[in-house]
């Protein structure tokens, strides 16, 4: 792999980091369950495992 693409992967990588780390963060100081923010946070990472369909991109919710 061309070293700009491993660049841009460890970029999109840590920007999916940083991101649950914020939705986590707003949501213990918003109070909500410890069980609901695992869920929430556990969908970022099916969402980035699932494999696009038809080879077009997924819509992002």
């Amino acid at each position: 792999m061309p070293a700009a693409g491993k660049i841009t992967l460890a970029h999109k990588r840590a920007m999916v980091v940083k991101e649950m780390i914020i939705e986590g963060v707003g949501m213990i100081v918003e109070g909500v369950n410890p069980m609901v923010i695992r869920d929430k946070l556990a969908g970022f990472l099916v969402e980035k495992a699932k494999p696009a369909k038809g080879g077009a991109k997924e819509e992002k919710k």
